[in-house]
């Protein structure tokens, strides 16, 4: 385990309980982290700052993840941080064939809700910059 505390962290989930579970399984990491309720929100978030990674919940009401995801890669096609902004999919799905379907959908990853905590320490040392990640715990 690492801790990264220049990074910048967005978790988008529509049940708060999920967003409280996200964040405290994040505090060990210290990392700045940001949680926000649905798509559109995301949107408005991706906007005003620079994250290193986003975990996307796959299903929500208004806008569903493929859709939020969609709309930020194309928010900006001037500012390759839109298009290379990586996104995970935080997804209960976990059927043959749905991580093949979010990364056709603009995803970079994924990982399944209930979180593990293996799971989560894999993917933030895959996707956070490597200069970001200091100090082994």
């Amino acid at each position: 385990m690492f801790t990264a505390p220049d990074a910048k962290v967005l978790v988008v989930d529509d049940l708060s309980t999920n967003l409280k579970i996200a964040n405290g399984l994040l505090q060990p990491y210290k990392m700045e982290v940001d949680l926000r309720i649905s798509g559109p929100d995301a949107i408005e978030a991706v906007k005003a700052k620079r994250y290193d990674i986003v975990f996307m919940d796959h299903s929500m009401p208004e806008m569903d993840g493929v859709e939020t995801t969609g709309l930020i890669r194309t928010l900006d096609n001037n500012d390759p941080y839109y298009s290379n902004l990586t996104i995970i999919a935080l997804t209960a799905h976990t059927a043959a064939g749905m991580k093949e379907m979010f990364l056709q959908n603009g995803f970079n990853d994924y990982i399944s809700k209930p979180i593990n905590i293996g799971e989560l320490n894999s993917i933030l040392e895959k996707w956070i910059p490597k200069e970001k990640q200091t100090t082994a715990i």
